[in-house]
Protein backbone atom coordinates (compact mmCIF):
# COMPACT_ATOMS: atom_id res chain seq x y z
CA UNK A 1 0.00 0.00 0.00
CA UNK A 2 0.54 3.59 -0.89
CA UNK A 3 1.24 5.40 2.64
CA UNK A 4 1.15 9.43 0.96
CA UNK A 5 -0.84 11.70 3.14
CA UNK A 6 -2.74 13.61 0.77
CA UNK A 7 -3.86 13.73 -3.28
CA UNK A 8 -4.47 17.09 -3.07
CA UNK A 9 -2.15 19.68 -4.69
CA UNK A 10 -1.10 22.48 -2.13
CA UNK A 11 -3.43 25.34 -2.74
CA UNK A 12 -7.11 22.75 -2.52
CA UNK A 13 -5.50 21.27 0.13
CA UNK A 14 -5.10 24.54 2.29
CA UNK A 15 -8.20 25.35 1.86
CA UNK A 16 -9.49 22.32 3.03
CA UNK A 17 -6.94 22.05 6.25
CA UNK A 18 -8.36 25.43 6.89
CA UNK A 19 -12.17 24.09 6.74
CA UNK A 20 -11.20 21.53 9.62
CA UNK A 21 -10.26 24.78 12.28
CA UNK A 22 -13.12 26.96 13.51
CA UNK A 23 -12.01 29.79 13.75
CA UNK A 24 -14.92 31.71 15.02
CA UNK A 25 -15.46 35.23 13.67
CA UNK A 26 -18.58 37.62 13.98
CA UNK A 27 -21.31 35.53 12.59
CA UNK A 28 -24.42 35.87 13.70
CA UNK A 29 -27.28 33.42 14.33
CA UNK A 30 -29.40 34.54 11.60
CA UNK A 31 -27.66 33.36 8.52
CA UNK A 32 -29.20 30.38 9.06
CA UNK A 33 -33.56 30.73 9.73
CA UNK A 34 -34.77 27.12 10.44
CA UNK A 35 -32.99 25.21 7.49
CA UNK A 36 -32.95 27.95 5.10
CA UNK A 37 -29.29 29.51 5.24
CA UNK A 38 -29.48 33.65 4.53
CA UNK A 39 -27.47 33.72 1.34
CA UNK A 40 -27.62 37.80 1.38
CA UNK A 41 -25.98 37.69 4.80
CA UNK A 42 -23.24 35.89 3.70
CA UNK A 43 -23.08 37.75 0.26
CA UNK A 44 -22.89 40.94 2.25
CA UNK A 45 -19.80 39.62 4.54
CA UNK A 46 -17.95 38.97 0.89
CA UNK A 47 -18.63 42.54 -0.27
CA UNK A 48 -17.53 43.62 2.86
CA UNK A 49 -14.12 42.26 2.16
CA UNK A 50 -13.79 41.86 -1.51
CA UNK A 51 -14.91 43.61 -4.53
CA UNK A 52 -17.82 42.55 -6.03
CA UNK A 53 -18.14 42.88 -9.65
CA UNK A 54 -20.13 41.01 -12.58
CA UNK A 55 -16.71 39.98 -14.29
CA UNK A 56 -15.92 36.55 -14.29
CA UNK A 57 -13.64 36.49 -11.07
CA UNK A 58 -9.66 35.77 -10.83
CA UNK A 59 -8.02 32.53 -9.16
CA UNK A 60 -7.25 35.38 -6.39
CA UNK A 61 -10.88 36.13 -6.11
CA UNK A 62 -11.81 32.23 -5.29
CA UNK A 63 -8.92 31.91 -3.21
CA UNK A 64 -9.45 34.92 -0.81
CA UNK A 65 -13.70 34.25 -0.87
CA UNK A 66 -12.94 31.14 0.11
CA UNK A 67 -11.37 32.35 3.29
CA UNK A 68 -13.82 34.38 4.14
CA UNK A 69 -16.75 32.05 3.36
CA UNK A 70 -15.35 28.82 5.89
CA UNK A 71 -16.39 30.73 8.91
CA UNK A 72 -20.04 31.03 7.83
CA UNK A 73 -20.15 27.29 6.75
CA UNK A 74 -18.96 26.42 10.15
CA UNK A 75 -21.80 28.93 11.80
CA UNK A 76 -24.17 27.29 9.86
CA UNK A 77 -23.09 23.67 10.29
CA UNK A 78 -23.21 24.47 14.30
CA UNK A 79 -26.91 25.87 13.76
CA UNK A 80 -27.65 22.84 12.00
CA UNK A 81 -26.64 20.78 14.86
CA UNK A 82 -28.48 22.40 17.64
CA UNK A 83 -31.65 22.29 15.43
CA UNK A 84 -33.84 19.64 17.11
CA UNK A 85 -36.67 19.95 14.28
CA UNK A 86 -37.80 16.36 11.96
CA UNK A 87 -37.23 15.67 8.39
CA UNK A 88 -40.88 15.69 7.76
CA UNK A 89 -41.10 19.68 8.35
CA UNK A 90 -38.34 19.79 5.15
CA UNK A 91 -40.13 17.64 2.20
CA UNK A 92 -42.03 20.73 0.71
CA UNK A 93 -38.66 22.45 0.23
CA UNK A 94 -36.80 19.13 -1.29
CA UNK A 95 -39.65 18.39 -3.60
CA UNK A 96 -37.82 20.47 -6.30
CA UNK A 97 -34.93 18.84 -6.61
CA UNK A 98 -34.53 15.89 -8.94
CA UNK A 99 -34.64 12.58 -6.27
CA UNK A 100 -36.58 13.90 -3.40
CA UNK A 101 -36.11 9.97 -2.64
CA UNK A 102 -33.03 10.49 -1.60
CA UNK A 103 -32.85 13.46 1.03
CA UNK A 104 -34.42 10.55 4.09
CA UNK A 105 -30.65 8.78 4.14
CA UNK A 106 -28.78 11.65 4.15
CA UNK A 107 -30.70 13.24 6.94
CA UNK A 108 -30.30 9.87 8.50
CA UNK A 109 -26.32 10.04 8.37
CA UNK A 110 -26.09 13.43 8.53
CA UNK A 111 -27.25 13.13 12.22
CA UNK A 112 -24.70 10.94 13.20
CA UNK A 113 -22.06 12.58 11.61
CA UNK A 114 -20.45 14.41 14.44
CA UNK A 115 -17.01 13.02 13.70
CA UNK A 116 -17.69 12.71 10.04
CA UNK A 117 -18.19 9.63 9.75
CA UNK A 118 -20.66 9.68 6.92
CA UNK A 119 -19.63 12.96 5.38
CA UNK A 120 -18.37 11.18 1.71
CA UNK A 121 -21.90 9.09 1.26
CA UNK A 122 -23.57 12.50 2.18
CA UNK A 123 -21.38 14.59 -0.44
CA UNK A 124 -21.38 11.49 -2.87
CA UNK A 125 -25.31 11.44 -2.63
CA UNK A 126 -25.49 15.26 -2.61
CA UNK A 127 -23.99 16.62 -5.07
CA UNK A 128 -24.99 15.00 -8.29
CA UNK A 129 -28.08 15.69 -7.18
CA UNK A 130 -27.55 19.06 -6.81
CA UNK A 131 -26.12 19.16 -10.68
CA UNK A 132 -29.29 17.68 -11.97
CA UNK A 133 -31.57 19.81 -10.32
CA UNK A 134 -29.98 22.69 -11.10
CA UNK A 135 -30.26 21.91 -14.81
CA UNK A 136 -33.45 21.23 -14.30
CA UNK A 137 -34.20 24.45 -12.64
CA UNK A 138 -32.21 25.82 -15.98
CA UNK A 139 -34.55 23.92 -18.76
CA UNK A 140 -37.71 25.01 -16.67
CA UNK A 141 -36.92 28.61 -17.26
CA UNK A 142 -36.12 27.77 -20.93
CA UNK A 143 -36.85 24.53 -22.21
CA UNK A 144 -34.80 25.34 -25.47
CA UNK A 145 -31.38 26.11 -23.59
CA UNK A 146 -28.94 23.05 -23.62
CA UNK A 147 -27.79 22.13 -19.88
CA UNK A 148 -24.05 22.58 -19.74
CA UNK A 149 -22.08 19.36 -19.12
CA UNK A 150 -19.85 21.41 -16.57
CA UNK A 151 -20.81 22.01 -13.24
CA UNK A 152 -18.92 25.08 -13.31
CA UNK A 153 -20.57 26.32 -16.39
CA UNK A 154 -23.89 25.50 -15.02
CA UNK A 155 -23.18 27.39 -12.34
CA UNK A 156 -22.49 30.54 -14.62
CA UNK A 157 -25.53 30.69 -16.33
CA UNK A 158 -27.54 33.82 -16.11
CA UNK A 159 -30.73 32.48 -16.54
CA UNK A 160 -30.26 30.75 -12.93
CA UNK A 161 -28.69 34.49 -11.39
CA UNK A 162 -31.86 35.81 -11.96
CA UNK A 163 -34.15 32.96 -10.71
CA UNK A 164 -32.22 31.85 -7.75
CA UNK A 165 -30.39 35.31 -6.83
CA UNK A 166 -26.52 36.81 -7.05
CA UNK A 167 -25.93 36.25 -3.28
CA UNK A 168 -27.20 32.45 -3.72
CA UNK A 169 -25.55 31.65 -6.85
CA UNK A 170 -21.89 33.36 -5.88
CA UNK A 171 -22.25 30.84 -2.62
CA UNK A 172 -22.24 28.02 -4.77
CA UNK A 173 -20.04 28.86 -7.15
CA UNK A 174 -17.23 29.45 -4.35
CA UNK A 175 -18.38 25.90 -2.77
CA UNK A 176 -18.69 23.80 -6.20
CA UNK A 177 -17.30 26.12 -9.12
CA UNK A 178 -13.85 26.65 -9.09
CA UNK A 179 -10.87 24.75 -9.24
CA UNK A 180 -8.91 27.80 -7.34
CA UNK A 181 -11.87 27.21 -4.52
CA UNK A 182 -13.02 24.39 -3.09
CA UNK A 183 -14.40 22.48 -6.11
CA UNK A 184 -15.99 20.09 -3.91
CA UNK A 185 -17.73 18.18 -6.18
CA UNK A 186 -15.01 17.33 -8.27
CA UNK A 187 -13.26 16.22 -5.38
CA UNK A 188 -15.34 14.28 -3.82
CA UNK A 189 -16.29 12.16 -7.33
CA UNK A 190 -12.96 11.78 -8.79
CA UNK A 191 -11.79 10.27 -5.48
CA UNK A 192 -9.11 13.37 -4.48
CA UNK A 193 -10.10 13.12 -0.87
CA UNK A 194 -8.90 11.11 1.82
CA UNK A 195 -11.28 9.82 4.77
CA UNK A 196 -11.00 12.88 7.09
CA UNK A 197 -10.11 15.13 4.78
CA UNK A 198 -12.78 16.73 3.98
CA UNK A 199 -14.93 18.50 7.36
CA UNK A 200 -18.35 17.68 7.97
CA UNK A 201 -19.61 21.28 7.63
CA UNK A 202 -19.41 20.66 3.54
CA UNK A 203 -21.81 17.33 4.23
CA UNK A 204 -24.68 19.63 6.80
CA UNK A 205 -24.12 23.26 4.05
CA UNK A 206 -24.62 21.02 0.90
CA UNK A 207 -28.03 19.26 2.30
CA UNK A 208 -28.69 23.29 3.72
CA UNK A 209 -28.35 24.12 -0.02
CA UNK A 210 -31.57 22.29 -1.06
CA UNK A 211 -33.93 23.70 1.17
CA UNK A 212 -32.11 27.28 0.93
CA UNK A 213 -33.29 27.04 -2.71
CA UNK A 214 -36.79 25.18 -2.06
CA UNK A 215 -37.32 28.10 0.32
CA UNK A 216 -36.55 30.57 -2.37
CA UNK A 217 -38.57 28.78 -5.36
CA UNK A 218 -41.58 28.96 -2.82
CA UNK A 219 -41.89 32.40 -4.08
CA UNK A 220 -41.79 32.03 -7.58
CA UNK A 221 -44.36 31.24 -9.98
CA UNK A 222 -41.88 28.76 -12.18
CA UNK A 223 -43.26 25.88 -13.63
CA UNK A 224 -40.89 22.98 -12.95
CA UNK A 225 -40.21 20.93 -15.51
CA UNK A 226 -37.85 17.47 -14.77
CA UNK A 227 -35.47 15.33 -16.98
CA UNK A 228 -36.46 11.92 -16.70
CA UNK A 229 -33.78 10.05 -14.64
CA UNK A 230 -32.35 7.16 -16.89
CA UNK A 231 -32.97 3.57 -16.03
CA UNK A 232 -30.35 0.68 -15.49
CA UNK A 233 -33.41 -2.06 -15.22
CA UNK A 234 -31.99 -3.28 -18.51
CA UNK A 235 -29.43 -4.75 -16.43
CA UNK A 236 -31.35 -6.88 -14.22
CA UNK A 237 -30.91 -10.15 -16.26
CA UNK A 238 -27.55 -9.37 -15.74
CA UNK A 239 -27.67 -9.21 -12.39
CA UNK A 240 -30.43 -12.50 -11.76
CA UNK A 241 -27.60 -14.64 -13.51
CA UNK A 242 -24.19 -13.02 -11.80
CA UNK A 243 -25.18 -12.78 -7.97
CA UNK A 244 -22.74 -11.55 -5.88
CA UNK A 245 -21.91 -14.46 -3.62
CA UNK A 246 -18.37 -14.35 -5.46
CA UNK A 247 -17.36 -11.81 -3.14
CA UNK A 248 -17.38 -13.94 -0.04
CA UNK A 249 -14.39 -15.71 -0.88
CA UNK A 250 -12.50 -12.92 -1.57
CA UNK A 251 -10.66 -10.71 1.07
CA UNK A 252 -10.21 -7.61 -0.46
CA UNK A 253 -8.52 -5.51 2.53
CA UNK A 254 -5.98 -8.12 2.16
CA UNK A 255 -5.64 -7.63 -1.81
CA UNK A 256 -5.70 -3.59 -0.83
CA UNK A 257 -2.83 -4.11 2.34
CA UNK A 258 -0.54 -5.76 -0.25
CA UNK A 259 -1.13 -3.51 -4.00
CA UNK A 260 0.49 -0.65 -4.68
CA UNK A 261 -2.09 0.23 -6.55
CA UNK A 262 -4.14 1.62 -2.99
CA UNK A 263 -3.94 3.87 -0.68
CA UNK A 264 -3.63 3.07 3.04
CA UNK A 265 -6.12 6.27 3.53
CA UNK A 266 -8.63 4.93 2.30
CA UNK A 267 -9.33 1.41 3.96
CA UNK A 268 -11.81 3.03 6.05
CA UNK A 269 -13.87 3.70 2.68
CA UNK A 270 -13.12 0.25 1.12
CA UNK A 271 -14.24 -1.51 4.56
CA UNK A 272 -17.62 0.78 4.17
CA UNK A 273 -18.39 -0.77 0.53
CA UNK A 274 -18.04 -3.86 2.28
CA UNK A 275 -20.33 -3.28 4.65
CA UNK A 276 -22.61 -1.76 2.12
CA UNK A 277 -22.13 -4.31 0.06
CA UNK A 278 -23.36 -7.46 2.73
CA UNK A 279 -26.32 -5.61 4.19
CA UNK A 280 -27.43 -5.16 0.45
CA UNK A 281 -26.86 -1.62 0.24
CA UNK A 282 -26.08 -1.27 -3.02
CA UNK A 283 -26.93 2.45 -4.16
CA UNK A 284 -24.27 3.32 -1.16
CA UNK A 285 -22.13 0.47 -1.98
CA UNK A 286 -21.73 2.04 -5.56
CA UNK A 287 -21.43 5.58 -5.70
CA UNK A 288 -18.56 4.96 -2.92
CA UNK A 289 -16.97 2.21 -5.14
CA UNK A 290 -16.70 4.57 -8.35
CA UNK A 291 -14.27 7.30 -6.90
CA UNK A 292 -12.13 4.49 -5.04
CA UNK A 293 -11.92 2.74 -8.44
CA UNK A 294 -11.00 5.77 -10.25
CA UNK A 295 -8.14 6.45 -7.93
CA UNK A 296 -6.97 3.06 -8.28
CA UNK A 297 -6.84 3.44 -12.18
CA UNK A 298 -5.01 6.79 -11.83
CA UNK A 299 -2.49 4.97 -9.61
CA UNK A 300 -1.84 2.76 -12.28
CA UNK A 301 -2.25 5.21 -15.13
CA UNK A 302 0.57 7.22 -13.24
CA UNK A 303 2.68 4.21 -12.57
CA UNK A 304 2.96 2.83 -16.00
CA UNK A 305 3.34 6.28 -17.99
CA UNK A 306 5.61 7.74 -14.98
CA UNK A 307 3.65 10.73 -14.59
CA UNK A 308 3.59 10.89 -10.33
CA UNK A 309 2.19 14.34 -10.61
CA UNK A 310 -0.88 13.37 -12.08
CA UNK A 311 -2.03 11.79 -8.57
CA UNK A 312 -3.16 15.35 -7.29
CA UNK A 313 -6.10 17.41 -7.70
CA UNK A 314 -5.23 19.47 -11.13
CA UNK A 315 -5.13 23.70 -11.07
CA UNK A 316 -6.62 25.43 -13.30
CA UNK A 317 -3.67 25.12 -15.54
CA UNK A 318 -3.08 21.93 -15.47
CA UNK A 319 -4.75 18.87 -16.76
CA UNK A 320 -6.93 16.85 -14.36
CA UNK A 321 -6.43 13.59 -14.55
CA UNK A 322 -9.61 11.56 -14.45
CA UNK A 323 -11.79 8.52 -16.07
CA UNK A 324 -11.50 10.49 -19.91
CA UNK A 325 -7.33 10.92 -19.32
CA UNK A 326 -6.95 7.42 -17.46
CA UNK A 327 -8.38 5.62 -20.74
CA UNK A 328 -7.55 7.72 -23.73
CA UNK A 329 -4.95 5.98 -25.99
CA UNK A 330 -2.87 8.68 -26.41
CA UNK A 331 -1.39 11.18 -23.77
CA UNK A 332 -1.54 14.78 -24.21
CA UNK A 333 1.97 14.80 -25.16
CA UNK A 334 0.68 12.26 -28.16
CA UNK A 335 2.84 9.09 -26.51
CA UNK A 336 0.98 6.05 -26.41
CA UNK A 337 -0.77 5.38 -23.13
CA UNK A 338 0.39 2.20 -21.67
CA UNK A 339 -2.41 1.47 -19.41
CA UNK A 340 -4.26 0.11 -22.54
CA UNK A 341 -1.60 -2.65 -22.69
CA UNK A 342 -1.18 -3.56 -19.23
CA UNK A 343 -5.12 -3.81 -18.68
CA UNK A 344 -5.71 -5.72 -22.21
CA UNK A 345 -9.23 -5.11 -24.47
CA UNK A 346 -11.08 -7.07 -22.23
CA UNK A 347 -10.86 -4.87 -19.30
CA UNK A 348 -10.88 -1.88 -21.14
CA UNK A 349 -13.88 -2.90 -22.56
CA UNK A 350 -15.86 -3.87 -19.54
CA UNK A 351 -14.67 -0.47 -18.42
CA UNK A 352 -16.21 1.35 -21.41
CA UNK A 353 -19.40 -0.84 -20.58
CA UNK A 354 -19.90 0.33 -16.93
CA UNK A 355 -18.61 4.12 -17.67
CA UNK A 356 -19.88 4.84 -20.35
CA UNK A 357 -23.68 5.69 -21.28
CA UNK A 358 -25.38 5.55 -24.61
CA UNK A 359 -27.50 8.50 -25.64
Amino acid sequence: MDIVETCMSTNIKNHYDLAKEDLGGEIGEDILNDYVIDFIKVYEKLQDELEMTDDDKSSEWFKDATKILIPCLHRIHKLFGEFKGDFGQLCDFLDWTSQPSHFAKCWEMLKQNDEGEHTTECLLLLTPILERSLGDLLISVDKNVKVPALLRDLLKRKELFELLGTPCMTFLRIIFGSPHSLNLRNIVWHGFGFPGEISNIFASVTFLIFTSIGNILKQKTLKLSKRNVLSISRIKKIDDQNVGKYLKNINLEELARNSKLFYSRNLTNLNKILSYFKSEEFALCSVMLLPLLEVTFRKLFVIDNDCPERMLTAEAESLYTTYNEIFEEFLENSEKNKIQDVLGEDLMLLMYDLLTLPD
